[in-house]
């Protein structure tokens, strides 16, 4: 047998398999995109820009991404989307959605003119951050007047394709969603891959913001285990792992506020928020994603297919309730890119919940073959279905302070959520810190919840655990709830 036959009938079984998954179905459209860079010679070049969409469309496509750079705005405050709006248009006028990302990196030497060094993100020796491979920079989050510059720049490219286009006769918008892409790999990430911002914007801004947070400097003494004398001794380089992770939440919520606030004023268009997969790198920060989602529609999330996609969007459906999920297919070259884990990873995230699949990192020169790459069709079929309504029985539990502090890793909870899942083929719900103190009633959805690892159980969860102890499987009593956030010892929440 042919291997295109072969991996057809795998396919074609997967098809059947997923569709028994969907459980019960909601209204709404399902998106599948493909993605396009602005500094790529396939964006830059109409024509070529053209055959792209219109070879996505003839996949099973129904929407591209693409995104749109600050460097359009002028230093008045003026953005010029001419070309923008070509390539924008040409998507419209094919009958495809589009989902526009705000680029505000310095990605293909896309720049603005009146971007200075002082509103770049540092590292510890005080010089301006540069990925190493093209020098590439980031703004500090820290800056008011990036801040500024980034919510007016969101504010600017809302209003224009606001008024620049109409529902169409389903009675869908032409734009889904904007999402504004601050890190290297365009994802919302704050300290992606410079770990952390120490411009001197973002030194004052963490001081002040550490006055406000902690009760008084014996607070924050017993909590960091340290013994400062003065507020001005503190400094962000010195500050608690779990320190950094708040204030990273604090200047992520509060740009993410500030562009949702303008986005939402100036049109319908609604606004998402774009990070790498969640839980596999403690550096970008972004496992705990549910508070940054409080005025956020949509969230977009990238996994490799060879990751365990299954249980990353179960994670990302129940971090950002009541909003729409998109996973985004990364990783194109990887060795382990097959054809059935692509399909397998699209399956997976439109019935396990996602609103859309998105292939992340392609160029369509890569992926003509339809032979080479026949999951294409399949998900195109997937993705005229309705959206998935997953309702799970059962839960598992992931200590989001656990994963930052590095207590424990995603690993101590993959065995179970495989077990529960049967191998990702059923919806199981997987809850954070978040989710659970946010909504404490949710856990009356369930027959049982797992706690796999589950060492740092902040006092919130813990009440609301503790109303259900009933439900509750803890593979490791013993040790679940011994720490708290900052890593110091705790009474353990089940004792024998």
């Amino acid at each position: 047998m042919r291997l295109k036959h072969v991996i057809s009938c795998g396919i074609a079984v997967l098809v059947v398999a997923s569709c028994a998954l969907a459980g019960s179905m909601a209204t709404g459209r399902r998106y599948y995109a493909d993605t396009v860079f602005s500094w790529w010679p396939t964006a830059k070049d109409l024509s070529l820009f053209q055959k792209f969409v219109d070879e996505s469309k003839e996949k099973g496509m129904n929407s591209i991404s693409i995104d749109v750079p600050w460097s359009i705005m002028s230093a008045d405050g003026r953005c010029d989307f001419a070309e923008a709006d070509k390539r924008i248009d040409y998507i419209v006028s094919r009958g495809m959605s589009v989902f526009i990302r705000i680029n505000t990196t310095t990605l293909g030497g896309q720049s603005p003119k009146w971007l200075t060094d002082d509103m770049l993100q540092r590292i510890p020796d005080g010089s301006v951050y540069r990925r190493s491979t093209d020098g590439a920079t980031l703004p500090s989050l820290a800056h008011p007047a990036v801040l500024r510059r980034i919510t007016s720049f969101c504010r600017s490219t809302a209003e224009h394709y606001g008024s620049r286009y109409r529902r169409t006769a389903s009675g869908d918008y032409p734009v889904v969603a904007l999402s504004p892409a601050f890190s290297l790999y365009m994802e919302s990430g704050y300290f992606p891959d410079a770990d952390v911002d120490y411009s001197t914007a973002a030194q004052a801004d963490f001081a002040a913001w550490v006055k406000t947070y902690y009760k008084s400097l014996a607070d924050l003494n017993a909590k960091w285990g340290r013994n400062y004398k003065s507020w001005r001794e503190i400094k962000l380089a010195d500050a608690h792992n779990t320190a950094k992770q708040l204030y990273f939440e604090f200047t992520l919520q509060r740009v993410l506020g500030s562009i949702a606030d303008a986005v939402h004023k100036a049109s319908n268009i609604p606004v998402g928020l774009q990070v790498g997969c969640i839980w596999d790198n403690p550096q970008r920060r972004t496992m705990s994603v549910g508070p940054l989602m409080r005025k956020m529609d949509w969230l977009f999330t990238a996994d490799a297919p060879d990751f365990d996609h299954a249980f990353s969007t179960d994670y990302a459906r129940c971090s950002a309730l009541g909003k729409k999920v998109s996973s985004e297919i990364d990783a194109a070259s990887h060795a382990a890119a097959t054809n059935g884990r692509y399909f397998n990873q699209g399956v997976r995230a439109f019935e396990h919940g996602a609103s859309s699949a998105v292939l992340a990192n392609w160029d369509l020169s890569s992926i003509r073959d339809n032979d080479k790459w026949p999951f294409l069709h399949f998900l195109g079929e997937l993705a005229r279905k309705p959206s998935a309504n997953p309702k799970p029985d059962k839960a598992i539990y992931v200590s989001t302070w656990d994963l930052i502090n590095k207590t424990a890793s995603i690993d101590q909870y993959l065995p179970v959520y495989e077990m529960l899942s049967d191998g990702g083929k059923q919806c199981v719900d997987v809850l954070s810190d978040y989710a659970i103190s946010a909504n404490p009633a949710i856990l009356s959805n369930y027959s049982e919840i797992y706690l796999p690892a589950n060492w740092t159980i902040p006092p919130e969860v813990r009440m609301a655990l503790a109303r259900v102890k009933n439900k509750l499987k803890a593979s490791k009593p013993l040790i679940a709830g011994t720490l708290d956030e900052y890593g110091r010892p705790a009474d353990p929440f089940i004792k024998p």
